[in-house]
């Protein structure tokens, strides 16, 4: 998981050529998640646990593939949520 930099408002860390993972810099004041975009899609996990908010826009195949990266990354998110955040 590479951390890709600060791209408009919001902190890339995550770009696997098909979705994208960030965390918006105005969101420390939440539990620890991420977001998700594909496209037209859009979605919410949170970190601990691992659990989906919300997934709009999304094929079934896709939001599986999504399931299945957060929880696979899921210490690598929680990482990065905690060296942005503090």
């Amino acid at each position: 998981m590479a951390y890709l930099g600060y791209q408009n408002g919001c902190q890339l860390f995550c770009e696997n050529w098909v979705f994208r993972f960030f965390f918006y810099s105005n969101e420390g004041n939440e539990p620890p998640h991420v977001h998700v975009e594909k496209e037209k899609g859009r979605g919410k996990y949170w970190i601990e646990p691992a659990q989906k908010e919300y997934m709009y826009n999304f094929s079934k195949q896709d939001e599986k593939k999504v399931d299945d990266i957060v929880e696979e990354e899921q210490e690598n998110f929680k990482k990065k949520w905690y060296e942005f955040f503090g």
